[in-house]
């Protein structure tokens, strides 16, 4: 291989990983909604069950994923208008939206009772495992090892579901959420939000 050749592929590694931190840039903020509203309704939940009110459960669910999935929807085309749309941008869009749609399905079949209420969770904790092993395989060293400690974490959540008590399965879920997916998007977005700061005074 010549020096050329070896130039064009570092280039070439170099666009591609910066693709990959500007989509996962634009995942912070649906990371952080998820990251807040699901252990929310978790705990409206928990506090609906007590008042014997368990039917307005499945309606609550209804409306929190209804709305986030309209405020990303409009949240993303403003967000594309700004940008040029890359493959990357494609690739976490088909990931993370097929990932969504199988946590909405888990509960969608738990609320019927065609799927085991501890196995709805399980599956829940093991497709974010995946999506976050996946994402890890994309990008550089120090943010892969994050990711591969938060897909572990995800698959050893999902895992005790299993064995927890029936109804201590969403708080698991619920509080995991909060902690591997809201607390790292609201510390990436300040984050991201002081290097944009610094960028602009100089």
């Amino acid at each position: 291989m010549t020096n050329e050749e070896i130039k064009e592929r570092l280039i070439l590694i170099s666009a591609l990983t910066e693709e990959v931190r500007e989509g996962l840039e634009d995942m912070i903020v649906p990371f952080l909604l998820y990251g807040l509203t699901i252990p929310a309704g978790t705990f409206i939940s928990y506090a609906l069950a007590r008042a014997e009110q368990s039917l307005f459960i499945p309606v609550l669910w209804l409306f929190i994923m209804a709305a986030c999935q309209i405020f990303l929807a409009f949240f993303m085309k403003r967000k594309q208008k700004l940008k040029i749309k890359k493959a990357t941008d494609r690739i976490f869009a088909a990931l993370w939206g097929s990932i969504g749609a199988a946590v909405i399905l888990n509960m969608v079949l738990g609320f019927w009772g065609k799927l085991d209420f501890n196995a709805g969770f399980f599956s829940t904790g093991l497709c974010l495992a995946v999506g976050h092993g996946v994402t890890a395989a994309m990008v550089q060293k120090k943010l892969r090892l994050f990711l591969c400690f938060e897909a572990l974490c995800w698959a050893g959540c999902g895992t005790l579901c299993l064995f927890a008590p029936k109804y201590t399965a969403p708080l698991i879920i619920g509080a995991a959420t909060f902690v591997l997916l809201g607390l790292p998007a609201l510390s990436a977005l300040i984050i991201v939000k002081r290097k944009k700061a610094v960028y602009a005074d100089e």
